[in-house]
């Protein structure tokens, strides 16, 4: 019966409830997916267990020991790193979009700056991203406190849920709204790479995210297409090395 008593509910958990809980009913993946995306910002703080510290240092460490995962690379040595794209005999090319995730394998040398740019690259994965399922039930089961979830709530401006709050228990009145499925970004991502390889990618980044937005807005007219701020906010570090081994383009 709602609303729960527990203290405390693991991202799994809430992701159910929470699912339940919305005028526009998401997908639990959905909502779990927004979960472990905040939890990697540290907008929303999850911990392995009751007493744990140091969750996003831990969790990086158990990544790292995994060979590979279908959505995330994560390596030693930038020399070693596959290409990109790959190109085929019939003109073709294979592209891999795969996040690439620098983390050095003695964990010593691992600096504030590596860890951090880690999980901000993490934050950007889906759930299918990871590893096996028991890769994926360690991140489904971090459990998060009452407490952290109305910190978290409260500063993203979501209504406290009445699975866990009841109905009207917010000091103010709060929007109900949820950010919705998720972003098409990995599909713009593969089509700015595939117009790379052909030589179509544009000399300016604006100019690239213009394309990539009607292009989007084109292929996916079911989905909510990002803005080109953001298309440019997310690609800007892929356009830049795109455009160093970029090809000459096709001459008509």
């Amino acid at each position: 019966m709602y609303p729960l008593a527990e203290e405390s509910l693991t991202l799994f958990e809430i992701a159910r409830h929470w699912g339940r809980d919305l005028p526009q009913r998401p997908p639990q993946q959905e909502v779990l997916q927004t979960l472990l995306g905040a939890m990697w910002k540290s907008e929303l703080r999850a911990t392995l267990g009751p007493g744990e510290r140091s969750t996003h240092e831990q969790l990086l460490r158990i990544l790292a020991d995994v060979k590979s995962h279908p959505g995330i690379l994560i390596y030693d040595d930038a020399m070693s790193l596959p290409p990109d794209t790959v190109p085929m005999p019939d003109g073709g090319a294979v592209v891999d979009i795969r996040k690439r995730i620098y983390l050095p394998r003695d964990t010593a040398t691992w600096t504030p700056e590596i860890t951090s740019d880690a999980c901000a690259a993490l934050a950007k994965c889906a759930f299918e991203d990871y590893s096996d399922d028991l890769i994926r039930l360690v991140l489904a089961n971090l459990e998060i406190t009452k407490g952290d979830f109305t910190m978290f709530c409260d500063a993203r401006g979501y209504e406290r849920p009445a699975f866990w709050f009841g109905r009207g228990k917010a000091p103010t009145p709060k929007s109900a709204s949820f950010p919705g499925r998720p972003s098409i970004m990995r599909a713009v991502e593969t089509e700015m790479r595939r117009r790379a390889d052909v030589g179509q990618l544009a000399p300016q980044l604006r100019d690239e995210a213009h394309a990539l937005k009607d292009w989007a807005e084109h292929t996916h007219p079911d989905q909510q297409v990002p803005g080109v701020g953001a298309i440019e906010n997310a690609l800007r570090s892929v356009y830049r090395q795109l455009r160093g081994g970029r090809r000459p383009p096709i001459k008509t």
